[in-house]
C-alpha cells in the first residue's frame, strides 16, 4: 500500500515509519502496518487535554505527551531512543564486570 503525498494519512504512517526505525525494524516497516503477521506493536495515540498521549500498547515505560500527534511520536522515539541508550550503558558495565571477572578467575588458575 502506498500513499501520495497528499494524502491525509501519508504523513502518520511516515511517523509510524520513522519510529519503526527508531526501534531498528527498518526491514518490517512495510509489514508492521500492513500484514498482520507481522505485527510486533500497536501505537496508540489518544487526545489528552489540550495534547496527545503517544504509547506503546502493553508496554507501561512507552509513552510521550506532546501537543500535535506528530511531536507525540517523535517525543516517543525519543524515549525509546532513551530507554536503548541505557540499555546499552547498562551492558557495557556488565561486560566490564565480566571481562574482570575472567581476569580474576585466570590469576586462580593453575599454571601447567
Amino acid at each position: 500500500m502506498s500513499l501520495k503525498a497528499d494524502h491525509p494519512l501519508s504523513g502518520f504512517v511516515a511517523a509510524r515509519a520513522g519510529l519503526a526505525l527508531a526501534l531498528g525494524l527498518k526491514n518490517m516497516i512495510p509489514s508492521l502496518f500492513f500484514n498482520k503477521t507481522y505485527i510486533i506493536m500497536k501505537l496508540i495515540i489518544e487526545k489528552d487535554g489540550e495534547g496527545y498521549l503517544a504509547k506503546i500498547e502493553g508496554h507501561e515505560n512507552l509513552f510521550a505527551f506532546a501537543y500535535s500527534e506528530k511531536e507525540a511520536i517523535i517525543e516517543l522515539k525519543n524515549v525509546v531512543e532513551m530507554i536503548m541508550d541505557y540499555h546499552l550503558e547498562q551492558i557495557n558495565e556488565e561486560r566490564i564486570i565480566r571481562n574482570r571477572l575472567i581476569s580474576t578467575v585466570e590469576k586462580y588458575a593453575v599454571q601447567v
